[in-house]
């Protein structure tokens, strides 16, 4: 993470629920500010809905295989 104004190397990973963003003024929703490299990573539920059964699954599966890639950076499974 990013503080007093350096940028972060690493990739950082923004997991969200797959709606239309494009309302916003910055898609990065101010990330870009913070990361040099953001990889925004969406999840086909309703946002209301992400931290609910069966959905929280989902979001729980996503955040592991971030973390597993993260300590093993080669092994990174593709979408």
């Amino acid at each position: 993470m990013a503080r007093d104004g350096e940028w972060s190397e690493g990739t950082s990973h923004r997991v969200q629920a797959k709606v239309n963003y494009d309302f916003l003024p910055d898609p990065r929703m101010g990330w870009g500010d913070l990361v040099r490299h953001l990889e925004i990573v969406e999840l086909d539920v309703n946002p209301h809905a992400i931290l609910l059964e069966p959905y929280v699954k989902l979001l729980a599966n996503e955040l592991r295989r971030r973390m597993d890639a993260f300590e093993s950076p080669r092994t990174m499974p593709s979408d």
